[in-house]
């Protein structure tokens, strides 16, 4: 499919994981949480939001969605891909 886009996107602060059940928060430096995103292998991103103030929300195809805030001293994320601008966060 040539409107497949294919990025990295890098978190590196905590975040919230929203599904059916309620919502989770997931740190990316503490191991034990990292085991729900599991859910998410697999699935197609359908859409994604980034506000004036750099808050990234993505939902995808199974109906979950990652919010993701700005930190106030670091960048909380950035995204990389192929044919896609660098941006980050902060």
């Amino acid at each position: 499919n040539r409107d497949r886009k294919y990025a990295n996107l890098q978190i590196e602060v905590p975040f919230q994981l929203k599904t059916k059940n309620g919502s989770l928060t997931i740190d990316p430096n503490d191991l034990t949480t990292l085991p729900q995103l599991i859910p998410l292998l697999h699935t197609t991103l359908v859409d994604i939001n980034l506000t004036e103030s750099h808050e990234l929300t993505l939902s995808f195809d199974n109906d979950m969605q990652i919010e993701i805030k700005p930190a106030k001293k670091y960048e909380a994320w950035n995204l990389t891909g192929d044919g896609l601008p660098h941006v980050i966060a902060s």
